[in-house]
């Protein structure tokens, strides 16, 4: 049956410079008997049959880009393969190409396997989805023709009730599966020899390391969900050590016995380093073109930062150059890499390509000698530093143009985008008075200590469009932008009280309270021509806040990210975290989505940790969830089950936010023990099969390198390096809490829910805000300790005339968290229905009788028997409880009735024992 198996899903991704890194993926799997659990990939992997190429103990095989990986009859054998350098290698060769040079001194490999111990080796590899075409070989020990190849190998039964599948996942990368049938709730009987390895680990996070003459093949920590119901439900998995070279798996939680279980919600499919070996390099903005090719943008220190023969300038020009990489789909290859730079230095902040594939870039420079040709500003402004923008041909070996933009002061650009026709929107900071502004400017001239500002300069930099300032007499720093059918929307930070901002805005006037800094966050919205202001608003609290990326769903409203101090910062009612929240702590990452116009708050919340966290990207995955690329140093902050921990320093961290309700879908953190950081809004983009590409400069050796990558490894110590990935967001169910209703009873606000969860344990926190205050409290909090449970809770502090929002909070044991619907109550409106408690009931000896309604003043209780004999009457009550003693009343049913003036009446029975 499809819905009785258990399944332990494990990718693997070969990397060049021999070390492996494994994560963790979706089920897949061709036998009709798995055929709905399974995820299908566009892979280039393939399994090429044997029929007598190869050596006969092989049944099938799989190349890879430096690697082969053989299936025999009790396991399989991996080959990595390097080539050695000498100096037959052709001298005007780059060096990054010679490994690719086969007689420069050869190739050298490392031979190890993996063997399945107590397999049962009766059976043999099962081939699935044939690929079609066929492979003929012409060779001195004869001719193998209709040579054919497979998506997907299957070992079915390697194991009692257990088994094996093969298959690929994006670009390169390799995957495995075991597939448990029902019943089977361990993987006891899974052992996994490694011949040819010198031992193996298991780090304090628990991932396996298995340790080789070339490097190091780690595993991320497993993690584990059953599908049940088409949803994702999450099961824990370990791996265990059973020897110095064997391992095997234990499912730690929960196994329901009737479904199956998936591995991992975020997956780094690729990810590789782009660098030289000198000193620091830095990665700020990429793009990629419609063939899946990657474009990036930085700056370096280092003349050996790799770079292509013919580009348009081979060589580093001074203390710091920009570059320019184009690198292959899934990061295997350079295609072209160029320096752009003058005897100074430049940094490249922001990229774009067209549809031909040409490359557009942005940034500041230095230099006065900065290659330009046909742009508006041919000379530097004169001032210390210039913005630029510079095209580059499809193979990047001609500068389209170049030009400078700036005055006689300091003048930065942090963000551009590409319009409809190819024009190109950029904003940033100047500090100069002579800024080139166009003539019907919104803001023809200079605010005061730092200005924003906007320009639009046409497709071939020969013509500035148009170009405005934006500020008041402190500071502005635009940080990002976005286009709106011609219009531009931008975000960043004030100091300016008078900062010019519109009559509508949500916040009139900054948040500032003495002894703090004065900074908000802005968002402001500009005509098609940059002459007038459609929008502008403040953002923030009395702290320093500050607005770093932006995006539009497809209602047009406005997603904004950025970092907070204050504890007052604007949020909803449904908010995620408030301000007040006892995890948060330094600065915090904020969300906040707004209406089209801007001028109402739709959902705004903190996610954070105890020390500081940021948002640098951030995109629309769909019209409800949003992808968000940052880095926190808090050991705390909130990430999804199955992610590696926090590692140190800065870590890089992914978030996938659900804005409509405000449920933090998944968040992952990559990086390694030193700081790894993105550095602008162009960090991140989302291709069309939902794959993230980030970029990122880390410190950070142990960064995560996968796929067959150009780079694996960091030659540069704990210098900045450049770092590219591409990520894949999966669907993990969160703790369902829809189920969750509040009443109005006798004796206050009942509250009721049904949870339905991914772990057995957790904690739901009750949380009530006042309509009056607007903020969240905890009033009770109850464990869980089963994946479903329904409860219930009594909350008896209510005031007669208020109105109150309840809502749940669930957190797992991994700290992940769900937050029910907000729902309202109105106790005036509700309470205006009289209702009596009576307790205990049945009653032998004294009896509680309580009045529910909200005035009690010279009510009456009567009590009558069954027979409508009047057993007992209480007049001129003016409390809302009375204690009556029934020791000597006959045993039976009674009647009771409380009538309050001007409120009606409230009957219930009371049985006395």
């Amino acid at each position: 049956m499809l819905n009785n198996q258990l399944l332990i899903i494990v990718r693997r991704a070969i990397l060049l410079a021999g070390m492996i890194w494994l994560a963790y993926g979706g089920v897949n799997g061709q036998p009709a008997s798995y055929s709905s659990l399974i995820k299908q990939y566009n892979s280039n992997v393939l399994f090429e049959e044997n029929l007598g190429q190869y050596n006969d103990s092989i049944a099938y095989l799989c190349k890879l880009y430096d690697e082969q990986v053989r299936f025999i009859e009790t396991g399989l054998s991996i080959a990595l393969m390097r080539g050695t350098i000498d100096t037959a290698a052709p001298a005007d060769l780059p060096k990054y190409r010679q490994h690719q040079w086969p007689e420069a001194g050869g190739w050298e490999a490392l031979v190890w396997n993996l063997e399945f111990v107590g397999a049962d080796t009766a059976g043999q590899w099962e081939p699935y989805q044939c690929l079609g075409g066929v492979q003929n070989y012409l060779r001195s020990t004869g001719s193998f023709t209709g040579v054919s190849s497979y998506a997907e190998l299957w070992y079915e039964d390697i194991y009692p009730g257990i088994s094996l599948r093969y298959y690929g996942a994006e670009e390169s990368a390799l995957k495995y599966d075991f597939v448990l049938e029902a019943g089977l709730t361990q993987a006891t009987n899974i052992v996994v020899e490694a011949q040819g390895v010198d031992n193996m680990t298991l780090d304090a996070e628990g991932k396996l390391q298995i340790h080789t003459a070339w490097g190091v093949v780690e595993e991320a920590v497993p993690y584990a969900y059953q599908i049940i119901d088409g949803a994702e439900v999450e099961v824990a998995a370990e791996y265990v050590l059973l020897g110095s070279n064997r391992f095997g798996f234990d499912i730690t939680g929960r196994v329901h016995p009737s479904y199956p279980v998936v591995i991992d919600p975020l997956t780094l499919n690729w990810g590789t380093f782009l660098h030289g070996s000198g000193s620091d390099d830095y990665i700020m903005a990429i793009d990629v073109d419609t063939a899946g090719n990657i474009y990036s943008t930085g700056y370096t220190q280092t003349p050996s930062f790799p770079v292509t023969p013919g580009v348009f300038q081979a060589t580093h020009g001074g203390s710091m150059d920009v570059f320019v990489t184009k690198v292959s789909p899934g990061g295997a290859g350079l295609v072209y890499s160029t320096f752009i730079g003058g005897t100074s230095w430049e940094m490249g902040y922001g990229i774009m390509v067209d549809i031909d594939g040409k490359a557009y870039v942005s940034g500041f420079s230095r230099s006065s000698d900065l290659p330009v040709r046909g742009g508006f500003q041919m000379v530097h402004g004169g001032g210390t530093i210039d913005g630029f923008i510079a095209g580059l041909s499809e193979s990047g070996d001609s500068l389209l143009f170049g030009t400078f933009i700036g005055g006689t002061e300091r003048d930065y650009i942090y963000d551009m985008r590409m319009g409809d026709d190819g024009s190109l929107y950029m904003t940033g900071f100047t500090l100069s008075v002579d800024f080139p502004v166009s003539t019907d400017a919104y803001q023809g001239t200079y605010g005061g200590s730092g200005d924003g500002f906007v320009a639009r300069v046409s497709v071939n930099g020969d013509s500035l469009l148009y170009s405005t300032y934006l500020g008041g007499t402190g500071y502005e720093i635009c940080n990002a932008i976005i286009l709106d059918e011609g219009t531009t929307w931008l975000v960043g930070t004030t100091s300016s009280a008078d900062m010019p901002i519109t009559a509508d805005a949500l916040q009139d006037s900054i948040s500032y309270v003495s002894g703090y800094t004065q900074q908000d966050a802005f968002l402001v919205h500009l005509g098609a021509d940059g002459d007038s202001l459609l929008y502008g608003t403040f953002l923030g609290g009395y702290e320093s806040d500050e607005a770093q990326a932006i995006s539009l769903n497809a209602a047009g409203e406005i997603i904004i990210g950025g970092m907070t101090y204050s504890v007052d910062f604007p949020t909803s009612a449904d908010a995620l975290m408030e301000g007040s929240h006892p995890n948060l702590g330094g600065g915090d990452l904020f969300i906040t989505r707004l209406d089209s116009l801007g001028q109402q708050i739709q959902h705004s919340t903190y996610i954070g940790g105890s020390e500081n966290e940021y948002c640098k990207a951030l995109r629309m995955m769909n019209d409800d969830e949003v992808a968000l690329l940052g880095s926190t140093r808090s050991p705390n902050f909130p990430i999804s089950a199955g992610s590696a921990g926090y590692a140190g320093g800065y870590d890089a961290y992914v978030l996938i936010y659900q804005i409509d309700n405000g449920t933090l879908e998944e968040n992952t953190l990559f990086g390694g023990y030193y700081n790894d950081y993105p550095r602008s809004p162009g960090s991140m983009l989302i291709e069309d099969d939902g794959e993230l590409r980030v970029a990122v400069t880390t410190h950070s050796p142990g960064m995560p390198v996968a796929g067959s990558t150009y780079q694996s490894t960091k030659t540069n110590g704990v210098d900045d390096t450049p770092w590219i990935g591409g990520i894949e967001v999966g669907t993990v169910l969160e703790a369902n809490l829809d189920q969750f209703e509040v009443r109005a009873v006798e004796k206050g606000a009942e509250l009721q829910w049904s949870l339905e969860a991914n772990n057995s344990e957790g904690e739901i926190r009750i949380q009530r805000s006042e309509e009056s205050t607007g903020k969240w409290e905890d009033i009770a909090t109850t464990q869980v300790w089963s994946r479903s449970q329904e409860g219930d809770y009594l909350d008896e502090d209510l005031t007669y005339g208020g109105t109150y929002h309840y809502r749940l909070s669930y957190m797992d044991l991994n700290g992940k968290q769900v937050l029910s619907p907000v729902r309202t109550l109105n106790w005036t409106a509700r309470a205006s229905q009289p209702a009596l408690a009576i307790y205990p009931n049945p009653a032998s000896a004294r009896v509680m009788i309580e009045f529910g309604g909200p005035e009690v003043h010279n009510s009456t209780l009567r009590i009558w028997d069954t027979h409508g004999r009047l057993q007992s009457q209480v007049s001129g009550i003016s409390t809302q409880q009375v204690e009556l003693d029934v020791t000597n009343w006959p045993s039976g049913l009674y009647i009771c009735q409380w009538a309050a003036p001007g409120q009606g009446s409230a009957s219930q029975w009371v049985q006395v024992q």
